[in-house]
């Protein structure tokens, strides 16, 4: 009895290890073959997005229309052939804004499944800055860049500072100049240059001035943005009072301005002291 016993418990065990065999196999098997499916959905999925024609770029499309849209056009097509979803297109647009520094702004798009779109804008000069071989613009952010085709230069002032300085306070300068120079009454007279040296002292040179040397130096003296308005104001008055009289001009300098304390001249408050330089007339 006993020995028929053990006979019905071996095999009951022999039997769980068959199904426990089984079950991890099958199990196994199921693994497998959901790993297969996934890697050949990868490698198909793949093989269609970066191996088929249907997502390789094309034609690239560029909105602006600029002296630069054929540099860029060229640049660009080093991508075609590739995959749209092969690369980055911010580092698409900061490689081109390293090579072509007179961009202001640059976008690349992806126009799936197989186009590029470009836009960009350039850099506006509000100066200008002498190289060893050519005028280079400068812009309110003081990044200089080369100036684009067709450039109206005697339009715009030139600046000579020291590789020391930070052009940020003559740029201000430039900029307070141009929304105030209608107050002065100077007809068609530009601001032509302006120089600052290691002292910090600013020279402007204004060119169409009426009258007979039609050029009026300035010295403005301290570079200082918060006294832009006092100092202007003051130039503004010594003009009035020199066309009033009727006494041609050639140079200003308003390097006393401002002064402690106001004076009074001619029933107006002043603040500092400006010399005038006059033109002599010549005798017959």
């Amino acid at each position: 009895m006993r020995k028929s016993q053990r006979v019905v418990l071996r095999s009951k065990v022999r039997r769980k290890l068959v199904k426990n065999h089984f079950s991890f196999f099958m199990k196994t098997l199921k693994i497998s073959a959901a790993a297969g499916i996934v890697l050949f959905t990868g490698f198909t999925v793949h093989d269609f997005m970066f191996r088929k024609d249907t997502f390789l770029i094309k034609k690239t499309e560029i909105k602006t229309q600029e002296y630069l849209t054929p540099k860029i056009l060229a640049e660009m097509k080093a991508l075609s052939g590739r995959s749209t979803l092969s690369f980055s297109c911010s580092k698409i647009e900061s490689g081109l804004k390293q090579k072509y520094p007179e961009l202001g702004e640059i976008s690349v798009h992806r126009l799936l499944p197989d186009r590029l779109l470009v836009s960009y804008t350039l850099r506006v000069p509000v100066a200008l800055v002498r190289s060893e071989s050519a005028m280079l613009g400068i812009d309110n952010s003081g990044k200089i860049f080369p100036l684009a085709p067709g450039t109206a230069q005697d339009t715009l002032p030139e600046l000579a500072v020291s590789k020391s300085q930070d052009p940020e306070n003559s740029l201000r300068f430039i900029e307070n100049w141009a929304k105030s120079a209608g107050a002065l009454g100077l007809g068609d007279a530009r601001l032509a240059r302006i120089s600052v040296n290691d002292e910090n002292d600013l020279q402007a040179e204004l060119k169409n001035v009426p009258g007979e040397s039609g050029a009026l130096t300035v010295a403005w003296g301290e570079l200082n943005p918060s006294n832009f308005s006092v100092k202007f104001e003051r130039f503004r008055q010594v003009l009035e009072d020199l066309h009033k009289k009727n006494a041609p001009f050639r140079a200003v300098n308003l390097a006393g301005v401002p002064a402690k304390g106001v004076s009074v001249l001619e029933n107006r408050e002043v603040v500092g002291r400006v010399v005038v330089e006059l033109i002599q007339e010549k005798k017959g």
